[in-house]
Parts: structure tokens; sequence; C-alpha cells
């Protein structure tokens, strides 16, 4: 007898959607804060209202699950680090007294006090905020912004997954802080960081969260025997704890290449690959790991076909409507191949329903 291989379901999602706004909006609100022509709860309400437009553009356009946690003030790197308590300590005393004052002085700096590094987020023209770390970095989870802007889009009706950066990116990103050794490597901390990654998810999990997405871009580039197993055990601890929602791990910007086989038997419920220029080499199909087989959920497989480091206009391609999914895995989730969260506002819809149904993004890009 045939068994009849379990029907897939076919949902379009993103990773992260830009969030200047079309005219800008968001910028011109930061400059003017900094400026004191606007006050801090005006700033706030205008990433609010940017924030529920672009969920339903996303909404409008097909997108079945919008992400939340994606807007940034400045840069989402730097919210990280605010999520897991990493604040130098020349900047504590400002985050103390006015946690977006010192927000913004962590990014900017002061007459008085240096901002944290700038540097360039992968292959794309966007700069990140490095994290500074040492042997006494003590870790301390804050969730607030990641469960509030979860809740502002259940609140509207949404379905909603949250996106953080995940652990060992965040780590392979970091620098040694002033005063720490050169040959310090952060992701020595990693056993420090994953209990306050766990209290985050569970935070979400109680918040309603039903995913979270965890960006591990830094495993696509070339890692030594150590990082790959640093990456296994992250997983593997944050996929045992009980108090978290479905994770799903999210890939861009290039194949997975060795880190492929160890993040697919992880025991999480979701890998997304990247399958546009280079990282057309992922391989696929592939077997899923026997941890998530025998878990309560099977895993979810999200496909890249379009690339988010240009900010031109783009078609899905027919693969990413027609490709087979993987025996056992039960939904196929088409994307873009990373989060468009630092892409310029476009002059027109940044997304669209394309006539095959799948959200299209994007137009011609505005200019900062």
């Amino acid at each position: 007898m045939t068994v009849k291989p379990e029907a897939v379901t076919a949902r379009a999602t993103v990773y992260g959607y830009p969030r200047q706004g079309q005219r800008r909006e968001l910028k011109q609100a930061i400059e003017g804060y900094w400026k004191g022509r606007v006050t801090a709860d005006a700033l706030r309400a205008t990433a609010a209202e940017l924030r529920r437009g672009h969920w339903q553009d996303l909404v409008d356009a097909g997108v079945h699950e919008v992400p939340t946690g994606d807007f940034s003030y400045y840069d989402h790197v730097l919210d990280a680090s605010v999520m897991v308590g990493a604040v130098p300590e020349r900047h504590r005393a400002a985050v103390a007294a006015d946690p977006l004052d010192g927000y913004f002085a962590m990014a900017r700096g002061t007459q008085d006090v240096a901002p944290l590094e700038m540097t360039k987020w992968f292959d794309t023209n966007y700069h990140y905020l490095v994290p500074e770390l040492g042997p006494d970095t003590a870790f301390v989870a804050d969730s607030r912004k990641q469960v509030a802007e979860l809740k502002e889009a259940l609140a509207l009706g949404l379905a909603a997954r949250p996106v953080l950066v995940g652990p060992v990116t965040y780590l392979l990103l970091s620098k040694p802080a002033p005063g720490v050794a050169a040959d310090f490597e952060p992701l020595t901390l990693l056993d420090r960081l994953l209990p306050v990654y766990a209290e985050v998810l569970a935070d979400l999990r109680a918040a309603g969260a039903q995913w979270v997405q965890l960006d591990e871009p830094a495993l696509v580039q070339d890692r030594t025997p150590a990082e790959l197993n640093a990456a296994a055990r992250a997983y593997r601890d944050l996929g045992a704890r009980t108090d978290r929602p479905q994770l799903l791990l999210a890939s861009y910007f290039d194949r997975l290449g060795d880190a492929l086989p160890v993040l697919a038997k992880a025991p999480v419920e979701g890998l997304a690959l990247d399958f546009t220029e280079a990282a057309a080499a992922n391989p696929t199909p592939w077997p899923p790991s026997a941890a998530c087989r025998a878990s309560a959920w099977w895993p979810a497989w999200s496909t890249a076909a379009t690339s988010g480091s240009t900010t031109w206009r783009s078609r899905w391609p027919p693969s990413a409507r027609c490709s087979a999914s993987p025996t056992g895995w039960t939904s196929r989730r088409p994307a873009r191949c990373c989060t468009c969260r630092w892409t310029p506002a476009s002059n027109g819809t940044s997304i669209r329903r394309s006539r095959g149904g799948w959200p299209s993004p994007s137009r011609r890009p505005r200019s900062w």
C-alpha cells in the first residue's frame, strides 16, 4: 500500500520590514527629538503608527504572519544588547536615568562619552552597532520592547512572530570591550547568555507568541569546528526548554554550508534557508532531524527565493510557488532571503500582492 505524504501548507511571510516609513517619518521624528522639537511621547506615537501601517501593508499584500520586534529607533543589534543587558559601563548611568536618551547615547555618543563602534552588516550597506563584551559581562534579560511590540500586533488581531538576533550571531559579531584583552573571544560567554535568551523566549510565549524567529546569518560564513559546536550546543539548550514558543532559525545572505547539518539536527520547529545567488547551493530536500521527528512538532520549511540585499523590485520565481517540500516537512513559507528592515522606504507601496497571489516587494527605493 502506498502511503500518501502529509499535505503541505504554503504560507507567505517576511523576515522583517523597512522601518523608516514611506516619507521617512521615523527619521524625521528621531531627528526632531534630538533637536528638542519632538517629545518622547510624540516620537513613540509616530513609531507605533508606523508599525501599525507596516503590518497592515503586509496583511493587505497576503502575508499570513507579520514580524514584530524588527522595528528599531536606531539599530536592531543595539536593541539586542539592551534586551540582554549588555550596556557598556560608560553608558549605564545615562540608560538608568533615561532609557531612551541612554539608548541614543550608545548610538551617537555625547560630548563626554564615545558611542559604540559601527561596522558593516555582512554584505549590505547597513552598519550596525558592535556590542562590547568582556569576561565580567553580566547578562540580564529585558524583554519589554519585544513583548510590547508583540502585544501591539496581537491586539490588532494579527498573527505575529517576534524576531530576535540569535545568540550565536550576537556573540560572533561582538568585540572585546575597552580594557579587555584583544584576544578575548565573546563566544566564550555563550553559556552565560543562553539562560537570558531562554527567559526572553518564555516572556514572549507568555505574551502570546506561537513562533519566535532567531536570526543566525553569521552561520553562513566560514566557521571553525568550535564555533559550529557552540551553535549546536546553543540550540540543543534552547530547543530543550519547555517554556518557549516554537523556534524558527533563519539564515540568509549565503548558503549555510557546514552549519546546515548542525542546525538540521537541532530540536527546533523551523529552519529558514536562503536560495538566492550563491545560496542557491543550499541542498534541498534533506531529511528532518530525528530530534524534530520525535518531537510533538514537525519542522516548517521556509524558502527564500528573492534577494533581500537589493532594494530594487523583484518577482517571485516559479520555484517559490511550485518547489516540492522536503519529506516530513508540514509547511512551506516563501519569503525574501533576509529581513529588509534596513532598506530605505520605497517611492510607492513597498510590498504588493503579485498576480499569483504572493507578496512581491518592492518598488524603486527612495533615497535617504
